[in-house]
């Protein structure tokens, strides 16, 4: 949406209004789905979760894109899909991966003064360490590189995926508990420094594998659908209540910012078809109900995720806010909070609207996009345009492309579609749409099949496979 990426951040001006320096932690499921938390769903057990929601500000409207590499993408950058160029997740065949030339989040806060740690899934490049995250600003990095890995013997793809600052690691912990540990570490070992921590995991993505699923536990039991799904992101949840007691512990929770949300969509079950031509869906048990779809589609099921933000005695509200929020907008956000104006980003700073000692009235933001594999909706609020393509493994007598217009304020379950009754805005969105500046680094490629999560070791672990280029 907006050039001039090599100069994305660097035109930065302070801002006197705001000069704390908060502490910074970033909890982000994977594939967890609209009604897969507590207070959407009281059949689902995340207390922890909950808490940070009635405590902190519910985001209704947070908007990711539809698959997990490009949300990531956004949230680093700042900028929509479009922009970055990361249009699908980042394949084990891949050597490129979130453009170099961007500069992130990490990075930024290095620059404050921040120590800067990264915990679970990167997914942003894997097969050159420059696309590292201890090489994009995170001072440590503990986790996978991949898309995804067996729980416990976190292998992606045929290579041992888990590592510590580069080297890897031999550690049967499930994924899940392994976030925990490593993010207790980092707030048992900070300095006088403000710390950011990037807590991202696994759970609940597929393979369904809850720590009833422990090959050498004598309580081992079968995987059981929906109900180990609902197992993982109580995990999940536990994990969260140990560093929220762990941050009081310390008494440093009322300086420690908190932002929760899912990547995407949540997977749900899908068709026989569906299944055959990509097997791992045959482990998808998220729902996103009421909304439409889920992950992979930018109808709201695939793009509009649980999401909250909590800063004790300064983002707090009884209500749930209804504006929209894009991923983007939290690394400008950020920056506004710890006094910086950023210049270069599709993000845009929505502190106004958090604050509780702001008393403006906060408009809408300007029009968005979330998007991948060639699917996109364009948000120009109240109306949605979405670019509905069918998914790259689909044969082309099956496949379509679709354009669909809502107005999400009388109809939030995308029912009826209005592109021939409002003409009119159906063809200025569509204009809009076509003459986005777009950029197209990371695509989907299926020519050397489809990547596995678990199995069996047939390669080199990740960490040493990887090139290494001179300074990385």
């Amino acid at each position: 949406m907006r050039g001039a990426l090599l100069l994305v951040g660097s035109l930065l001006a302070f801002n006197s209004s705001v000069a704390a320096k908060p502490n910074i932690i970033i909890f982000l499921a994977d594939d967890m789905g609209w009604n897969d938390v507590g207070y959407h769903n009281p059949g689902v057990s995340t207390p922890n979760i909950d808490r940070l929601a009635k405590n902190g500000i519910e985001l209704d409207r947070f908007y990711v894109n539809s698959l997990c590499s490009p949300t990531r993408a956004s949230l680093m950058s700042g900028l929509f899909v479009t922009s970055h160029g990361v249009l699908a997740p980042v394949q084990s065949h891949k050597t490129n991966g979130m453009p170099l030339d961007i500069k992130i989040l990490p990075e930024f806060l290095k620059d404050l003064g921040y120590s800067t740690h990264m915990v679970g899934k990167w997914h942003l490049g894997h097969a050159n360490r420059a696309y590292w995250p201890q090489n994009r600003g995170f001072d440590s990095f503990y986790g996978s590189l991949g898309g995804g890995a067996g729980y416990f013997n976190h292998i992606w793809d045929g290579g041992l995926d888990l590592q510590s600052n580069g080297n890897t690691v031999f550690n049967a912990t499930h994924l899940t508990y392994l976030v925990r540990d490593e993010s207790l570490r980092v707030i048992e070992e900070r300095t006088e420094k403000p710390f950011f921590l990037f807590a991202s995991f696994n759970a609940p993505h597929a393979p369904i594998e809850s720590v009833a699923q422990d090959p050498s536990s004598a309580d081992y039991h079968e995987p059981n659908g929906r109900k180990t799904y609902l197992e993982m992101i109580r995990e999940l949840d536990d994990v969260i209540g140990s560093v929220l007691s762990a941050l009081e512990v310390a008494e440093i929770l009322e300086d420690t910012l908190i932002i929760f949300a899912s990547d995407n969509g949540g997977q749900e079950p899908q068709s026989f078809i569906f299944n055959y031509f990509l097997p791992i869906a045959r482990e998808a048990f998220a729902s996103n109900d009421p909304l439409r779809a889920d992950k992979g589609k930018t109808f709201e099921g695939g793009v509009r995720v649980p999401a909250v933000i909590w800063w004790q005695d300064r983002f707090v509200s009884d209500l749930k806010i209804q504006q929209p929020f894009h991923i983007a907008d939290l690394l400008p956000t950020i920056l506004k909070i710890v006094g910086l104006n950023g210049v270069g980003f599709d993000g845009v700073s929505q502190l106004e609207l958090l604050d509780k000692k702001n008393t403006k009235k906060h408009n809408y933001r300007e029009s968005f996009v979330v998007g991948g594999i060639g699917s996109e909706a364009l948000y120009d609020w109240p109306f949605k345009l979405v670019k509905e393509v069918s998914l790259p493994f689909v044969p082309d007598f099956f496949s379509t492309e679709n354009y669909y217009l809502f107005n999400l304020i009388d109809d939030p379950f995308e029912e009826t579609d209005l592109k021939k009754s409002h003409s009119e805005i159906y063809d200025e969105m569509s204009n809009k749409m076509k003459s986005l500046e777009r950029r197209s680094v990371v695509e989907l490629d299926l020519s050397q099949g489809l990547e596995a999560y678990g199995g069996e070791i047939t390669k080199q672990p990740w960490a040493e496979a990887a090139q290494r280029v001179p300074g990385h």
